[in-house]
């Protein structure tokens, strides 16, 4: 999954982007959904808010806040990512977004006799970031929430657009010169970063 997390002003009149790879769970709703079936809301269309609880940084005990659909920020640790996922869709967020604690690929999963205690989980979605990624959107929800000038959205990359290798390098081939004009991007640490960008 390559998400867009986009933060920008309430106005709009300034935005940044940056795009990066997270890691999906055996669980939980699809990202990608069926032909002829409705995606389910972590993510798609516009994106959805993404939201984080100070008392409650690992999501293993029970919010007393609803998310209104938001995708919980939260760290690896002390919990399975099962219980994350339904602490979080109690107190109604779509999905959650796990920092993780090692930079290599990590999947969620969950045995049958805990998905058949969990129920029917199909409409949220848990993915993982590496710290690298973790921190770039930890500062960024930080800074809209202790400004209270923006929000911070997270939403899947459209078919066709350059996602970061697995292996977080920065690709061989550079884009071209008119690529550059239409799409600029900064790569740090094998990730891309859009430029951001004052829109009139």
């Amino acid at each position: 999954m390559d998400p867009t997390l986009r933060a920008s002003t309430i106005d709009g009149s300034s935005e940044l982007d940056a795009v990066m790879t997270a890691w999906t769970s055996t669980f939980g709703g699809k990202l990608v959904s069926e032909p002829g079936s409705e995606p389910i809301q972590f993510a798609h269309g516009e994106g959805v808010a993404i939201a984080s609880e100070e008392s409650n940084p690992l999501g293993c005990n029970p919010y007393e806040r609803d998310f209104d659909g938001a995708a919980v920020l939260v760290r690896r640790g002390d919990c399975a990512f099962l219980e994350k996922l339904l602490h979080a869709k109690s107190a109604g967020a779509s999905g959650v977004i796990v920092i993780s604690d090692i930079e290599s690929r990590l999947n969620p999963s969950a045995d049958a006799e805990e998905l058949e205690v969990a129920g029917d989980i199909s409409d949220v979605a848990i993915v993982v970031l590496p710290p690298s990624s973790g921190f770039v959107v930890d500062q960024l929800l930080k800074l809209t929430e202790s400004t209270g000038m923006g929000r911070l959205i997270v939403t899947l990359v459209p078919e066709g657009q350059p996602a970061m290798h697995d292996e977080g390098h920065i690709p061989a081939e550079l884009p071209s010169r008119t690529q550059q004009t239409k799409k600029r991007i900064l790569y740090l640490n094998g990730h891309p970063l859009v430029n951001t960008q004052l829109l009139n």
